[in-house]
């Protein structure tokens, strides 16, 4: 039980500070940003609510909403896997660290890898020739260990207060 107690708050924690980075991220970026339209503000509150989201998954657990949290948790590893750029569409997002295998396959199959703390963009792209795909290794890790928590937490929720 000590375990199970263990991880669930290293993932809360995780998700906290993985948010509060990318928040204080977006913040800097609309305040750096001279001539601030309402177009890009109205697109800056995507990652805001993600990065609340991220933040909001942790508070549930630190507050011991097991069941709701570790759910929650499963949505925000699942949707910081896949980042892309295909066909003038561009998609990358990560709360926390973020540790992508890339795959460039627009002239040839180029494997690089990137690293980030909390990060994210959306748009389309002027080149529509690109076509990249990246998969977050440490959005994948974490989506495994919340499976386990998962089940720990099925097998401890009659002893858990």
């Amino acid at each position: 039980m000590n375990e199970f107690k263990k991880r669930n708050k290293l993932l809360a924690i995780y998700q906290i500070a993985g948010g509060f980075i990318g928040i204080v991220f977006m913040s800097y970026t609309l305040i750096m940003i001279e001539n601030l339209q309402s177009r890009e503000l109205l697109v800056s509150t995507v990652p805001l609510i993600l990065f609340v989201f991220s933040i909001y998954s942790g508070n549930l657990l630190i507050g011991k909403h097991y069941s709701k949290g570790l759910a929650y948790s499963k949505v925000n590893q699942l949707i910081q896997i896949l980042g892309f750029k295909i066909s003038g569409l561009m998609y990358v997002f990560g709360s926390g660290l973020i540790m992508c295998v890339q795959f460039d396959l627009t002239d040839d199959f180029i494997t690089g890898f990137i690293f980030w703390t909390s990060y994210f963009e959306i748009g389309q792209l002027a080149d529509r020739s690109q076509f990249m795909i990246s998969f977050n290794i440490i959005a994948i890790f974490l989506l495994f260990q919340v499976g386990k928590l998962r089940k720990q937490y099925e097998s401890l929720k009659d002893r858990l207060i």
